[in-house]
């Protein structure tokens, strides 16, 4: 089983978990209130390091906490490996300072079927751009699917 160890833990934010919870608790308390107008189809939120990006993160993700959402398929840019398409983690484990993140096989699985979709293990190995975002992520939803 393909396991994706962090890339970025203790340079872009911390590797210790109560301290990583704290900061992602901090951004979320400060995120403002701002109930939404409909139904969430989807989120975008920023990538970089929880210091410059994590208050407009929190801000996103504060509106998923309670929503329901049983499934997150995320998507990110590569920053380390050139390629086309998109590359998807058929199965396999992400794991976090916060804990693993699973991936969701059924999904995963069918996805890489499709046109320009395909495993490319070194475009996930190095990348921080979904670390980020599997950390929050993975605060507000301890039982969630996950396809990255």
């Amino acid at each position: 089983m393909w396991r994706r160890k962090p890339a970025v833990a203790g340079s872009f934010y911390p590797s210790d978990p109560r301290k990583l919870s704290r900061e992602i608790e901090k951004h979320l308390a400060a995120a403002g209130e701002k109930p939404l107008q409909g139904k969430l189809i989807s989120l975008v939120a920023p990538h970089a390091g929880y210091v410059y990006s994590g208050p407009v993160a929190a801000f996103s993700y504060k509106h998923l906490i309670g929503s329901g959402v049983e499934v997150a398929v995320v998507l990110a840019p590569s920053h380390r490996a050139r390629f086309r398409g998109a590359s998807v983690i058929p199965s396999g484990i992400y794991e976090t300072p916060l804990g693993d993140v699973p991936i969701d096989e059924t999904i995963g699985a069918r996805l890489v079927e499709k046109p320009h979709l395909g495993f490319i293990k070194e475009a996930h190995e190095a990348e921080h751009s979904l670390e980020f975002r599997c950390l929050f992520f993975r605060w507000c939803f301890r039982s969630l699917a996950w396809c990255l």
